[in-house]
């Protein structure tokens, strides 16, 4: 490869490796090691985007951590220096991808801009081959993910609410697990995050008040795939059954709430088990697809419940009163047809759609405290 002429990868290319290159073995094959006492140097900083990608989500990370390993497995293979790749070199990469699907395509496109953007922020004097790389147009498809119309929903909080007071009765362990369920479905609907924001929710995120409104702090996708800090209300609904929960775990550990650090929503013990951990995807999948089924939902749809269609369920109750761009801002989406099937502005607190979804709860709520 010359210095203004990419020629056909065939021609440049060593064979592809026999198995999976890993991010880290991908990154000493072709970025220099750090020179003594430097600190801003490439391999640290691709730990530290991994670590900050892996607060907005986990799914998201291993995604981006494998995308950005392909890429840097094309650069190692087609001898360039990704520090300094052209968009010719993105483009080069993508027509030998193992994939034609635009979705998939447009993911690693979003990985590594990512990477390249946490570089470019760290005053690093690389170029953005991606910036202006040609995005396929995204199929547009209806969302597998399973959701609940408006009966549906208040049933299964319903039940979730007399789960808890049932509980009430024996306190200790029992009220704790189903004080617990009933905080989180009601943070997942009205706030509409995706539940990796609320299993990596501290005792802090859930406690703050910011401009008068008591709120959620979690992270997200900026519209250079950074992860950004964002804001969302907790609507009372949710806060009065969160400030409870939080209660039953101070009292049980012996310390005040404010004393509380580290995750908000945590394991209880059991069987010799301390408890203290996060909250595991399919522990969560789980307790929402056992309440769905006792709150009579049909056993066929409950089984296809996770945690992500309280997001979907949000976002097509409120698409039936609220404008898309709405509807889009209220999701944190940076595309309207993401929001179709599911923006990146900063939404007012003032005027955050998280109140509206009170207008879908038909009784008035059960008082946690």
């Amino acid at each position: 490869m010359t210095e203004l002429e990419l020629r056909p990868a065939a021609a440049v290319l060593a064979p592809a490796p026999a198995g999976e290159v890993s991010l880290p073995a991908a990154v000493r094959a072709v970025i220099d090691p750090p020179r003594p006492g430097e600190r801003y140097h490439v391999r640290g900083l691709t730990d530290l985007w991994i670590h900050e990608i892996g607060k907005d989500s986990a799914h998201t990370q291993r995604s981006y951590t494998y995308a950005l390993a392909q890429w840097l497995d094309y650069c190692l293979r087609a001898q360039v220096n990704p520090l300094h790749a052209r968009r010719a070199d993105v483009d080069d990469w993508i027509a030998h991808l193992n994939s034609s699907n635009p979705d998939t395509i447009n993911a690693r496109l979003a990985a590594v801009r990512s990477w390249y953007s946490y570089l470019i922020s760290n005053d690093l004097d690389v170029r953005d081959p991606v910036a202006h790389v040609k995005r396929p147009k995204r199929q547009r498809k209806k969302s597998k993910t399973s959701y609940l119309d408006e009966g549906e929903l208040n049933a299964l909080l319903t039940e979730a609410d007399r789960r808890m007071e049932g509980a009430k009765k024996a306190g200790g362990l029992a009220l704790e697990v189903t004080a617990r369920d009933v905080a989180v479905l009601r943070t997942l609907f009205t706030t509409a995050v995706r539940s990796g924001a609320v299993q990596l929710a501290t005792v802090a995120d859930v406690r703050l008040v910011e401009d008068g409104h008591r709120v959620l702090r979690y992270h997200g996708k900026g519209d250079g795939g950074e992860t950004t800090e964002r804001l969302k209300p907790l609507v009372p609904y949710a806060a009065v059954a969160v400030d409870f929960y939080l209660e039953l775990v101070a009292d049980r550990l012996g310390v005040l709430v404010d004393q509380r650090d580290g995750l908000a929503f945590i394991t209880t013990p059991y069987q010799g088990r301390p408890g203290g951990r996060g909250l595991r995807s399919d522990a969560l999948r789980d307790m929402i697809r056992g309440i769905a089924v006792a709150a009579g939902i049909t056993a066929a749809k409950a089984d296809k419940l996770t945690p992500h269609s309280l997001r979907h369920t949000a976002a097509t109750l409120l698409g039936k009163a609220k404008t898309l761009s709405e509807v889009q801002d209220f999701l944190d989406h940076a595309d309207p047809r993401t929001t179709r099937t599911y923006l990146h502005t900063d939404e007012s607190l003032n005027s955050s759609l998280a109140y509206s979804t009170m207008s879908f709860i038909h009784e008035p709520p059960v008082q946690a405290a």
